[in-house]
């Protein structure tokens, strides 16, 4: 059964870690959910990046730590299962309730000061968990847009946008009027003997 004492001890273990030789661009802080939830991803396949047995909470958390695209874990105490997702809390997916008493959510919050190199030489996103080096400068993961202070995961169809950037470039969708991301339509032009498609 868990208790929380133990997520205490992460909380401090997380504390003692900030205070020795590690970089910044590299601790993360994590939130938990109440006891008896569970995060239900918008795309399972897409979102999940691995499924582990594990006897300890704090393991499975630092599990998802030492993967940069790691933000979200479930950890159930009773089946000892660890999964580790891709994606946010807010836009990729919902804490619902779960059908097991221990189960929990743990996510790794964002803060500006960890996107503070943005647009800098790769020289200073080294080590960084949140920045990684693109063309010689350092930016945001795929599958990210940046908000104007941190790197925010893209949203799926359906999902709210403000301008193209919000949505997932990779299942070619594209923020419409509505302000909602679409997929690309095709427009067909006539051309001799042949039909052109324009994505």
């Amino acid at each position: 059964m868990l208790y929380f004492p133990e997520i205490f001890f992460w909380l401090f273990l997380i504390k003692s870690i900030k205070s020795q030789s590690i970089s910044v661009g590299w601790q993360s802080t994590i939130e938990f959910s109440d006891i008896g939830m569970e995060y239900s991803p918008i795309n399972k396949e897409i979102l999940i990046l691995n499924e582990i047995i594990t006897d300890s909470l704090i393991i499975c958390a630092q599990h998802c730590h030492s993967a940069s695209s790691c933000h979200i874990f479930v950890y159930d105490s009773q089946s000892k299962y660890c999964h580790t997702y891709n994606g946010d809390a807010n836009y990729t997916g919902l804490i619902v309730p779960s059908l097991s008493s221990e189960s929990i959510v743990g996510f790794i919050e964002l803060f500006p000061e960890q996107f503070t190199y943005r647009g800098s030489p790769c020289s200073f996103c080294q080590g960084s968990r949140y920045l990684q080096c693109v063309d010689s400068t350092c930016q945001c993961p795929p599958n990210t847009f940046y908000d104007g202070s941190i790197c925010r995961s893209q949203r799926f169809l359906d999902g709210e946008c403000f301008d193209d950037s919000h949505c997932r470039d990779d299942f070619h969708l594209t923020c419409s009027p509505m302000q909602t991301c679409t997929r690309k339509h095709s427009s067909i032009l006539p051309m001799e003997n042949s039909i052109k498609y324009i994505f």
